[in-house]
């Protein structure tokens, strides 16, 4: 998390980060990720392990469970709340890398061209392939409205030409907060994104074996300490300058 993100974080929240509390994250985290993948059956070997892990960066808040994880293939996800918050593939047109810098345009158009192919959906199916997926993640498309036309449908598009095969399907339930955006592949038939809000997706917050310790209790417990070493060499005297002799 970024420098200026923590100071934002209050004293009482924000918690010490310790290699085994993060790990402990980490397991549940992945545990959930493969969960998630195997229901949308993502073109990721199952179940999710260690070794495909990019990097993660666990929530360092206190009673806030949860982290951002990418896997070596790019694909990204936000656990917290209980539950996947949000899924971002990593080939996805309609959400650009993290990784790309403002102004490298001939990279993007790169990444853009590795996507073109055919549209092998029809409109109605993307937005049942949409539905069917929120079924397959155990959501009731009536509970969050999600039963009747989409508020936002964009895709699939045309550049250079060339078509790329991605759509975007929205639901919005009249309150700011309260969402669910889903992006397909419409070449492959895949899920490639899935970003649900609200109070209605959230699941109580998962207890770890780990107790994380407030940053505050832990420079109090810290300061004013200093680590001697013990078994430390004998330390040699020497002479003032100038005294020896040639």
């Amino acid at each position: 998390m970024e420098p200026f993100l923590l100071k934002l974080i209050p004293t009482d929240k924000l918690i010490h980060m310790t290699v085994t509390y993060s790990n402990a994250v980490l397991m549940l985290v992945l545990t959930n990720v493969s969960d998630f993948a195997k229901k949308l059956d993502l073109p990721i070997p199952q179940p999710v392990t260690v070794s495909q892990v990019q990097k993660f960066f666990p929530h360092p808040i206190k009673d806030y469970v949860g982290g951002v994880l990418t896997l070596t293939n790019g694909d990204r996800f936000c656990y917290d709340n209980g539950h996947i918050s949000s899924f971002q593939a990593y080939k996805d047109a309609n959400f650009t890398p993290h990784e790309f810098e403002y102004g490298e345009q001939e990279k993007l158009d790169q990444w853009l061209a590795s996507m073109y192919g055919p549209v092998n959906m029809t409109t109605n199916e993307m937005i049942e392939f949409a539905r069917d997926a929120l079924r397959k993640l155990g959501y009731d498309p009536k509970a969050i409205r999600v039963n009747g036309p989409p508020d936002l449908f964009d895709g699939p598009y045309k550049v250079r030409g060339h078509s790329v095969p991605f759509c975007l399907v929205e639901w919005r339930e009249g309150e700011p907060n309260r969402f669910v955006t889903i992006d397909i592949n419409v070449e492959k038939k895949e899920i490639v994104r899935v970003s649900p809000s609200g109070d209605y997706f959230q699941r109580p917050n998962p207890k770890l074996a780990v107790e994380p310790e407030l940053e505050c209790d832990y420079r109090k417990r810290t300061q004013g300490t200093m680590f001697i070493r013990t078994n430390a060499p004998p330390r040699i005297p020497l002479k003032p300058l100038g005294t020896v002799k040639p």
